[in-house]
């Protein structure tokens, strides 16, 4: 039987796993919102953002790819695995990228090794039904269109019991994409309201609700820009990645500029404002043209984006160029 490869519409469709597990308790070169959706199964029917099999270690197997803005050029591409709902934390994963001008006739274009990699602050605990970690690479797309993505768990790659999925490249991204240049909003700060207006976190940071996004970029330094809800985030991820954003502002202080979004209008007590039952995208959101949330950008000193995250994202990756803008 010919394998085919699944349908992707971004990576919302993380949601549903995260929901799903919720209630149970390096480089590689290959050349507004949707709801969520049933995965497919065995790897027949073309579903949105994601793909199962049944897989050669033990269960079925899933596949969710957690990148929303792939476009032309060298993208991270984020993936994780999902085990019998549990997150698969393999060591490493095998994965083939393909050209599906004709899904008949799949063009290969590069296969690699994707190691796993740890997701959180080093040190917490996590039970194992928890997204721990996430897979990811920088995958060079030479041309827009559909393109497919074969994962094995393992070390080689397995044709015969691969997870298959399809994805579109954009000739273009969404937001701002690497090597564009940063929009300065006015977004609200701590000058303007009060806290509960424009962080949704438990327990929020104030050093950034400092600065806008306008300010920050007129400041001279490296800025963080974090697009986050951590209260209302349909993919779980916000949290997560404010606890990151926090421990980088640890280590980097005021080498850095921080700032903290809320994508969507929150009211003065912090309750999400709604427009016919749908969330109001900010200002701030609407003119960064975010895709998904949540998403981190790493701007240098000059005002240019040069590292981007949505969904999961490691302490590893953010400090990785937080380490090349403040040596700048």
């Amino acid at each position: 039987m010919t394998r085919r490869f699944n349908s992707l519409s971004a990576a919302v469709l993380l949601l549903a796993a995260l929901a799903l597990i919720s209630a149970c308790g390096g480089d590689e070169t290959a050349g507004s919102k949707s709801p969520g959706a049933t995965p497919a199964t065995n790897g027949e029917a073309a579903v949105d953002a994601s793909a199962s099999a049944t897989g050669g270690v033990s269960g079925e197997i899933e596949a969710f790819v957690t990148s929303s803005d792939l476009s032309v050029g060298t993208q991270r591409f984020a993936f994780v695995l999902i085990r019998d709902g549990v997150p698969v934390s393999e060591e490493d994963v095998a994965v083939r990228f393909f050209k599906l001008k004709d899904e008949s006739n799949p063009q290969m274009v590069g296969e690699g090794q994707i190691p796993w990699s740890p997701l959180g602050i080093p040190g917490l605990t996590a039970s194992t039904a928890e997204l721990t970690g996430v897979y990811y690479a920088n995958i060079a797309f030479d041309e827009p269109g559909t393109w497919g993505a074969g994962f094995t768990i393992g070390p080689e790659p397995d044709p015969d019991r691969e997870i298959r999925i399809r994805f579109e490249v954009r000739p273009e991204p969404i937001t701002v994409g690497v090597g564009g240049v940063a929009i300065p909003v006015d977004n609200p700060t701590l000058d303007d309201t009060g806290i509960k207006q424009i962080c949704s976190a438990p327990e929020p940071n104030e050093a950034f609700h400092q600065l806008s996004v306008a300010e920050a970029l007129a400041g001279g330094k490296p800025t963080v820009v974090a697009f986050t809800t951590p209260a209302f985030c349909e993919s779980r991820t916000c949290g997560p990645d404010m606890e990151l954003v926090n421990a980088a502002y640890e280590d980097y202080g005021d080498k850095v500029s921080w700032v903290h979004v809320e994508p969507f209008e929150l009211d003065e007590n912090g309750a999400l404002l709604l427009s016919n039952g749908n969330r109001v995208n900010s200002d701030a959101g609407n003119q960064w043209q975010l895709p998904s949330e949540p998403w981190i950008f790493v701007v240098d000193a000059t005002g240019t984006v040069v590292a981007r995250f949505d969904g999961p994202v490691t302490l590893e990756e953010l400090e990785f160029f937080l380490d090349q803008v403040t040596a700048q």
